[in-house]
């Protein structure tokens, strides 16, 4: 079955991911993306061969210049090739180095930090009851809370596992005892791109999202992200 609200984001974000570009075609199941855009005097290859350009920016992401487009001519670069500005150029590479590659450049993309709600973070601790839990998700319609405590991420409780502690007979034991620990998380940099397809790969309806010391800094729902994008347009 399709989601609409997935299928929603995902249009959307293919738009405003990269909203200089002319064109983002995603092939190999999404794992590539072929971007076009228009050359800008300022970008670092212009007016450059691109084998010096690679040589004196060493930390220049490295995709691939599938062809340039002049005047109504097509041309499959090569090292001695030199980019204009105006040049209508073809990029190809995986997500995140795609990313990274326009992000050097100077050019905006949307990352998980920039949909995700990192305020009134609704969670328990570990020592909070499962019964606990269960009010706090019917109160605020939630289908699964986090188990923090500081910073620190220890595990989630879901509506299943709720399920499971009514008929199980053990709704009133701490959260601890049958919190989920195996946790599938985003990263507060990644690109927006990656959430959803964490969202298209996993059942899940929300994430945790983690920054580079690990602690826990928001949570991302499809509905966030359809919310920041619908914003965007």
């Amino acid at each position: 079955t399709i989601n609409p609200e997935r299928a929603t984001a995902q249009e959307i974000s293919r738009m405003l991911r990269f909203p200089f570009a002319n064109n983002v075609e995603p092939f190999a199941k999404g794992r590539v993306e072929l971007v076009e855009f228009l050359a800008k005097e300022e970008d670092v290859f212009c007016g450059k061969p691109l084998k010096e350009v690679t040589t004196r920016h060493t930390d220049l992401p490295r995709v691939l210049y599938c062809a340039v487009e002049r005047e109504g001519e097509v041309t499959i670069p090569n090292g001695d090739f030199v980019i204009h500005e105006g040049d209508r150029i073809h990029v190809a590479g995986d997500m995140v180095t795609i990313t990274q590659y326009f992000r050097f450049l100077g050019k905006n993309t949307l990352r998980v930090k920039d949909v995700m709600r990192d305020h009134d973070i609704i969670s328990v601790v570990r020592t909070d009851t499962m019964h606990f839990a269960q009010n706090l998700m019917k109160r605020n319609h939630i289908s699964g809370v986090p188990v923090v405590e500081g910073k620190r991420l220890f595990g989630i409780v879901s509506i299943n596992d709720i399920i499971m502690a009514l008929e199980g007979g053990w709704i009133g034991d701490p959260c601890q005892k049958h919190m989920a620990t195996n946790l599938v998380v985003l990263e507060e940099d990644m690109p927006l791109a990656f959430a959803l397809k964490y969202f298209e790969n996993y059942i899940f309806g929300r994430f945790p999202v983690l920054n580079k010391n690990r602690d826990l800094v928001g949570i991302v729902s499809q509905r966030d992200v359809t919310r920041v994008l619908m914003k965007e347009l």
